[in-house]
């Protein structure tokens, strides 16, 4: 059987399991499937320059736990993390050319070229908002892909435990590489805003886009297909799947959005 490309859009907050997203869909679709994949944050954190940036502010506290329960922090490495992604020239061979390309143009221009050549791909988004833009920019060319916008959902309590163990286990190795002076720094931590209220803010509007999103795709009345999988913990796609528009009706959504709820 000949298939079409696939493109799924992995949506979800930091620490759902996003990258589990693309091996469900696969077991699902009874499909083996190498994709491309669209990670922006594989560009920044691997930059040397935000290397750099999170060595000079980690080195004013070795503390994990100071590091982490303070709001200066988060801000110092937001700042860095975007500097990097929109300031610099992502190429680090070319650091000091005239014209900077930064790392969202050449994952913009990734992504172009995944697209015109046909290739399955895995975008990732917060599912804050609908990436309408993406069907916008490529409206043509995504009408020859089979399209899915999967879900990652978790409670907000296991998300910022998660959440948590991650920055541990990043920062961890980082610190370590710095005071034992190693000529190459580990890959650059992240440090997302871990309150409570934070968080929670977030979830809301993840799920209103989920919910105003499924309530206008039945299918098939969207030229995509939504799938919700929980990853609250380890089990088989097919158990984990617990909304699929091909499927269910809109008595289903509801029943999936509170799979979010604390």
């Amino acid at each position: 059987m000949v298939y079409r490309p696939l493109l799924i859009i992995a949506l979800g907050p930091t620490g759902s399991g996003k990258g589990s997203i693309p091996d469900k869909v696969s077991k699902i679709l009874k499909r083996q499937i190498t994709f491309e994949k669209i990670l922006i944050d594989d560009l920044v954190e691997n930059h040397p320059f935000y290397k750099k940036q999170i060595k000079r502010i980690v080195k004013k506290s070795n503390n994990i736990n100071t590091i982490i329960n303070n709001k200066k922090y988060i801000e110092q490495f937001n700042k860095a993390y975007f500097k990097t992604r929109k300031d610099i020239h992502c190429n680090t061979k070319k650091v000091n050319a005239g014209k900077i390309i930064s790392c969202d143009k050449q994952n913009d221009t990734k992504l172009k070229n995944a697209i015109y050549n046909k290739k399955n791909i895995v975008f990732e988004s917060t599912g804050e908002y609908f990436p309408q833009w993406l069907f916008d920019t490529y409206k043509k060319k995504l009408n020859n892909y089979d399209i899915i916008l999967a879900w990652s959902v978790v409670s907000l309590c296991e998300l910022i435990n998660r959440n948590n163990k991650r920055v541990k286990m990043s920062l961890e190795p980082f610190i370590k590489s710095i005071k034992d002076k190693s000529p190459e720094l580990p890959t650059g931590p992240r440090l997302p805003d871990m309150d409570f209220n934070s968080f929670k803010s977030k979830i809301k509007l993840i799920q209103k886009t989920f919910i105003d999103t499924a309530q206008k795709c039945i299918h098939p009345k969207c030229n995509f297909r939504i799938l919700v999988f929980n990853n609250e913990t380890r089990q088989q796609p097919e158990k984990a799947l617990i909304y699929d528009s091909f499927k269910y009706n809109k008595k289903n959504i509801i029943s999936a959005n509170k799979k979010y709820r604390t």
